[in-house]
């Protein structure tokens, strides 16, 4: 943006067009003309900004600790601290601070004395800070992220005495000050009760916020409780900040935004929230939801980073530090509570407030002065103030304005002017002696809002953070001793990467740039004043870059530096910043790579599984090919920032890259050298930090805990929708292995009890709790192997009789387990082993693990403790029912509802109806005849689509599908014992014109969207995603059978089989399962088995015939129709007379 040097009016002011006193331009914003002269500030400006600046606030006369103390009278066992390492009352904040403080003054801090905070995000840290004030002294807040000379350059202007710091943090505080006092859980303090605080004045020193610097040296700002106590009242309550607010504490305590999210939070008797260091950056909505979070204070770069779903527990969101933007706000208002605060480090935190931005308001919208008052004065004369409307320098005066720069008089009196002659023209208000030059352009609007501009000079805001680019031109120049003349601007560039709006570019002057790349020269005619990308160049600026990174915080460090043949000058002989910033801007983006320190004549591809997830997940962060992407790259080379590090995080979590955080990130930035890291952290670990099942061992009824102790029992576990269906109809499964040569009976029963011990699901018992039904998992379980000897003739009799008796008899008492084995024997060679099992514990993946874990416990080999067990898989399955779950169910099935069957059947009623049917026709395609990235699967449910559609007349269709509820990033889940079963809504959208394929692909893109949360149960999409009415069973259910129902194991050199028995279901059963009609499909070689199960009373047995035709021939067509015929979608067939 291109700043005029002398105010004048934008053309387009919207709602606030009446501002005639200044003329309107044509053009936007960003092309401001200059104008010979300011324009006059008249009688009507003067009354209108009497109007306006009413509301400015007196001085504070109580201390800061002094108000938070008053907090801990009032409301001793209010929360005060919710930490991720503790939590702390307003009374345990107030005893641990008191002794800290009297053991900090017996050291000598008093008042004027600046201490030094050396922590990472912890509740010690607000102890600390609280301490130093108790004692008189004043807190510096030093971010452990800062490289090592920085941190030494702020406490080098401090000259501490002592550093108070963490255990953790010691050996870096001792740098800093010969006396290095510990405040953590390992301290320990005696409180005095004589002691008292020693007399503090409102004109003492509260804290110094360290910010960027012109000359190379950060500067410190000195801010007194005097401006801090009531302005912070004043913002608190314009914000509606009180005793109910839980406000997160993210922002860095190198961002003066710290100190309104603790102390401010603390003067109004909310809770101050602290997430830990991995949460903040690896986890920050579930930080968020854990805590219970209901104010947040963000960049709007941060925000964009979560959406309104994942963090249902926040109300108001108070974005600063940089512009929103227009989707910003229109993706927060109507969620939250929306504020836009301003202020600069120098005037208290927030100096302007816009609290309830609205879809109608600009972003720019910074609010009205708050406690203080804002002036708009010439730009380059502040002696004269500008007519409302104009775009001038902001001002601002009020008790608010900062002592000024720490050990930095000259630079205090460029900065804190003294009051102008023009205010003598405004009587009546208490007249403050300074003014603080913002150096930000804004102008007022017709009704007393600030509308924010940009900078006037060199100081920038880059993601957030204000820097000075003289200082990063300062230690680039040291950094690159070749380098004549060192320029850098902030460039906006949208095609770098997703989230890398805006980088920091420095042009190098360099006397040789050395001989450009061979063959290769990127730059586009009109960059003449470019050289072109060189290894010499490229070396250059890697050892300039690991330089700076040990003198700067990561955001000072340029992203992109661009040797210059020649610096540009303007018509006056100045440096042409414009033109340059506009050659950033129009390089190409391969022109910008080229100069990267990663280019090279060819990049090495990765080489290990690792580097090729690694290089997936990059490319999705960053918007980048994979193939641009090489083995020896650098995350932050290729454009990234630290936003996109939490994002590289969160998405590879997801993808069970569990050893990612954020540390690693920028320790191993390398894809080779980041690789080996991403599946270090151990799945205990992960599971450790979990949720918990909110059951226990007094949630139990009588019947187990008579014959079962607490200690006895490892868990105590909800059951899935799907495991309750089974449960709730008493439905038990046989499985029966035919094992025909002598076995040791003892040695059997020794493999039943080891393969007990190893799966967790073997141990469960189900039992009544409420309207529900638990899980216990049991530490042990003795298991009795029961024998019976009948005739040879008599083994297959005596085994289904044994199974249909136990099938008919009462189901499975609470507190009893239904693993139940049974040997039935007619001679030494003849045997069949009986599994009695629940389907609430086994899927198709489990059985032929359990049935391999048997035969090996058989033949006395251990058995392998799995990764993970059942009881871990709940956890995970738990963890995932999320606001950003349930708000994409919602989104997927808003405007949708369910089919209903009477369009087919009338009211008919009968007996259960199972009926089977073969697909004819698919024996004569191959498998593999589904379109390339198409599922069988798929085709299975798109034939149902179809079918559905031709018969209803209805093309917005949901039905369910059964998924396998293994889709989560856990170490060999697909070998885990247990039911993880589930079904899930999918819905079909079927257009008219569409041809095979596009509704095959349409199937595709609907699943894959519903797999991140595939494991919700049923029955909460139901009630909390829809206004459906009834039984959470989505009108069918769709399952193809991927699974062979039997398990094959070798023993003794001989192949044997665990199948299934076959008892079928009673009509009694049946009617109390939820589903009303059910398609399963099998494939058996080139054929397809297809089976309808539903009530009578919903689909006769003429009319499941009839579907079972419909359904095979819409299979037909799909495989049939090709690329380029739409489907037919009226129904030709001749149905069954309803009625």
């Amino acid at each position: 943006m291109h700043v005029g040097r002398k105010p004048d009016q934008p053309p387009d002011l919207g709602k606030h067009s009446d501002l005639t006193r200044v003329e309107v331009l044509s053009g936007d914003v960003g092309d401001i003309c200059t104008r010979e002269s300011s324009p006059s500030f008249g009688p009507e400006d003067r009354v209108q900004l009497l109007q306006w600046n009413q509301n400015i606030t007196q001085p504070g006369k109580s201390c800061v600790h002094t108000l938070i103390q008053e907090k801990a009278l009032t409301q001793p066992d209010a929360p005060a601290i919710h930490s991720w390492d503790g939590a702390m009352t307003y009374a345990e904040l107030d005893r641990s601070s008191s002794a800290v403080a009297a053991h900090l003054t017996s050291v000598g801090i008093g008042s004027e004395v600046l201490v030094p905070l050396c922590y990472g995000k912890s509740r010690w840290a607000v102890v600390a800070m609280l301490a130093v004030l108790k004692a008189g002294g004043a807190f510096v807040l030093i971010d452990q992220a800062l490289p090592m000379q920085r941190m030494q350059a702020i406490c080098d202007q401090i000259r501490p005495k002592i550093v108070i710091t963490s255990s953790q943090h010691a050996a870096v505080g001792a740098n800093f000050a010969s006396k290095v006092v510990v405040v953590d859980e390992r301290s320990e303090f005696a409180l005095d009760p004589s002691w008292q605080s020693p007399p503090a004045s409102p004109e003492n020193a509260l804290y110094v916020m360290f910010t960027s610097g012109s000359t190379g040296q950060p500067k410190g700002v000195v801010v007194e409780h005097k401006s801090y106590s009531n302005h912070a009242l004043a913002c608190a309550k314009c914000m509606s900040l009180d005793s109910s607010a839980r406000v997160l504490q993210f922002t860095s305590y190198a961002f003066d935004i710290t100190i309104l999210e603790i102390l401010g939070t603390l003067i109004v008797g909310g809770c101050v929230c602290i997430p830990s260091d991995e949460e903040r950056l690896g986890n920050l909505a579930g930080a968020i939801n854990a805590l219970h979070v209901n104010t947040l204070m963000l960049t709007p770069s941060v925000s964009r980073l979560l959406t309104p779903a994942d963090i249902p527990c926040v109300k108001t969101l108070v974005l600063a530090g940089e512009p929103m933007t227009a989707e910003d706000i229109g993706k927060w208002t109507g969620k939250v509570t929306l504020v836009n605060g301003y202020g600069p480090a120098e005037c208290t935190v927030l100096s302007t407030i816009q609290n309830d931005m609205q879809l109608s308001s600009h972003p720019r919208d910074i609010g009205r002065a708050v406690g203080c008052t804002s002036w708009v004065v010439d730009q380059d004369d502040p002696c004269q103030l500008l007519p409302i409307g104009a775009i001038g320098e902001l001002l601002i005066e009020g008790p608010n304005v900062g002592r000024g720069y720490l050990n930095r008089e000259a630079l205090t009196r460029r900065a804190f002017i003294n009051s102008p002659p023009w205010r003598n023209q405004f009587p009546g208000w208490d007249v403050y002696d300074r003014m603080y030059k913002t150096g930000d352009l804004v102008q007022y609007a017709s009704d007393g809002s600030l509308r924010y501009i940009g900078r006037k000079d060199l100081q920038v805001k880059l993601r957030g953070q204000r820097l000075e680019l003289a200082e990063v031109e300062h230690y680039v120049r040291v950094c690159f001793p070749s380098a004549g003349t060192v320029i850098c601007e902030k460039i906006v560039r949208n095609d770098l990467s997703c989230s890398q709006a805006e980088i920091l570019v420095a042009f190098v002057h360099v006397h040789s740039p050395g001989s450009s790349d061979s063959g290769r020269n990127p730059l586009p005619a009109g960059a003449a004043d470019l050289a072109p990308p060189s290894d010499t160049f490229r070396e250059q600026v890697e050892t300039a870059a690991g330089d700076l990174h040990k003198v700067l915080p990561a955001y000072m460090i340029p992203t992109v530096f661009l040797p210059l043949y020649r610096v540009p000058l303007s018509p006056t002989g100045k440096t042409d910043r414009r033109h340059l910033n506009s050659l950033a801007q129009l390089l190409p983006r391969s022109a910008i790579e080229a100069y990267g320190v990663q280019q090279r004549a060819f990049k090495r591809a990765p080489s290990t599984p690792e580097e090729w997830q690694l290089r997936v997940l990059w490319s999705d962060i960053l918007g980048l090919p994979a193939d641009d992407i090489g083995a020896d790259d650098d995350f932050f080379w290729l454009g990234a920032n630290s936003l996109d590090a939490m994002k590289m995080v969160s998405r590879g979590h997801a993808r069970g890259m569990l050893g990612l955080t954020v540390p690693a990130v920028f320790e191993f930035p390398t894809l080779s050298a980041l690789a080996p890291v991403i599946h270090q952290r151990r799945i205990e670990d992960h599971i450790a930090s979990l949720p918990r099942p909110e059951w226990d061992f007094s949630c139990l009824p009588a019947s187990v805990t008579e014959e079962w102790q607490s200690s006895d029992i490892v868990a105590v576990l909800p059951t899935t929708d799907f495991q309750r269906i089974y449960l709730d109809a008493g439905l038990k499964n046989y499985y029966i292995w035919r094992i025909d040569r002598p076995i040791d009976v003892d040695q059997l029963q020794h493999a039943l009890q080891t393969l007990c011990d190893q799966v967790p699901v073997l141990r469960s018992l189900f039992v009544r709790h409420a309207d529900t039904t638990l899980q216990v998992v049991l530490r042990r379980m003795q298991v009795e192997l029961t024998q019976t000897i009948v005739d040879e003739d008599s083994v297959d009799e005596e085994c289904r009789s044994w199974c249909a008796i136990d099938n008919n008899s009462p189901e499975v008492p609470d507190g009893s387990p239904y693993f139940k084995p049974i040997l039935i024997s007619s001679k030494p060679s003849k045997h069949i082993l009986i599994l009695r099992l629940s389907h609430a514990q086994f899927d198709g993946s489990t059985l032929p693990h359990l049935l391999g874990a048997l035969v090996r416990a058989y033949q006395g080999h251990e058995l392998s403790q799995p990764v993970v067990d059942f009881t871990a898989y709940m956890q995970h399955r738990l963890a995932r029912r999320t606001p950003a779950a349930y708000c994409f169910w919602r989104d997927y099935l808003h405007g949708a509802s369910l089919l209903g069957w009477d369009w087919l059947t009338g009211n008919a009623s009968g007996d259960n109806t199972i009926h089977r049917a073969f697909v004819v026709g698919i024996d004569k395609f191959p498998l593999s005849s589904p379109p390339r990235g198409i599922t069988m699967a798929t085709l299975v449910k798109a034939a149902w689509a179809l079918a559905l559609a031709r018969l209803s007349k209805q093309t917005d269709l949901v039905f369910g599908h059964t998924v396998s509820g293994r889709n989560m990033p856990i170490p060999d889940v697909d070998r885990m014992a247990g039911c993880c079963i589930n079904t899930a809504p999918i819905r079909v959208r079927i257009q008219p014109a569409w041809t095979a394929h596009e509704l095959l692909r349409h199937v595709h893109t609907q699943y894959t969207r519903t797999l991140d949360y595939e494991t919700i149960e049923p029955s909460e999409i139901m009630a909390q995603c829809t206004a459906w009415q009834g039984k959470p069973d989505f009108g069918s259910v769709v399952t193809h059978n991927q699974f062979d129902n039997a398990a094959t194991a070798v023993l003794e050199g001989a192949s044997d089989r665990l199948e299934p028995l076959h008892l079928g279901i009673s009509e009694d059963v049946f009617q109390s399962m939820s589903w009303p009609v059910q398609l399963m499909t099998e494939l058996h070689g080139s054929e397809m088995e297809v089976i309808i199960l539903a009530s009578s009373h919903m689909l006769p047995q003429d009319r499941a015939d009839w579907m079972i035709g419909n359904f095979k021939q819409a299979c037909l067509d799909l495989l049939n129709s090709g690329t380029s015929s739409p489907l037919q979608l009226d129904d030709t067939s001749k149905g069954p007379v309803v009625g």
